[in-house]
């Protein structure tokens, strides 16, 4: 982000201005919609955002223009995600390491994949392909669709994802 940014940020003494100039900047920044929400019973803001960026890589980003702003202390972060995100970033992250095929959690496994993949979304058409026949077989990424991934070898799961 610009110097001009972080002037402006530290200069204006508005918490919801600094907090919505940051969510622009985040935003020109990463080519995804930043949204700075107040959370009234805690009187704190939420940065939230759809895909995208790591959490961690927006923290990181914040820290370094933003540091000290009182707005900013208090910050909490919320990377949504799309279905298709979350299933391509699972599969992605099992073909790095097709071992973890072995120890699949349906609640774990599929955040831990999300959390550690930059813009799941804008990965290949093959393996957006690859996600949406796996959500079309089992709705959404559950129990049966963790269950049915454990119960294959790597090559066979693309095989079949492949196929439909």
């Amino acid at each position: 982000m610009t110097a001009t940014v972080q002037y402006v940020l530290t200069a204006s003494k508005s918490r919801p201005r600094q907090m919505h100039i940051l969510a622009r900047a985040l935003t020109d920044r990463y080519d995804v919609q930043f949204a700075a929400i107040y959370v009234d019973h805690g009187r704190d803001w939420r940065m939230d955002w759809c895909n995208g960026p790591t959490e961690d890589e927006v923290r990181g980003a914040v820290s370094r223009v933003a540091a000290g702003l009182p707005a900013v202390t208090s910050l909490t972060f919320y990377r949504g995600h799309t279905d298709l995100a979350e299933a391509t970033a699972l599969l992605m992250w099992i073909d790095t390491d097709p071992s973890r095929l072995a120890t699949l959690s349906s609640y774990a496994s599929p955040r831990e994949a999300f959390a550690e993949t930059r813009y799941p979304e804008r990965l290949s058409e093959a393996w957006k392909g690859r996600a949406a026949a796996l959500l079309q077989m089992h709705g959404y990424l559950g129990i049966a669709a963790v269950e049915w991934l454990h119960a294959r070898s790597w090559d066979r799961v693309l095989a079949e994802l492949d196929a439909r």
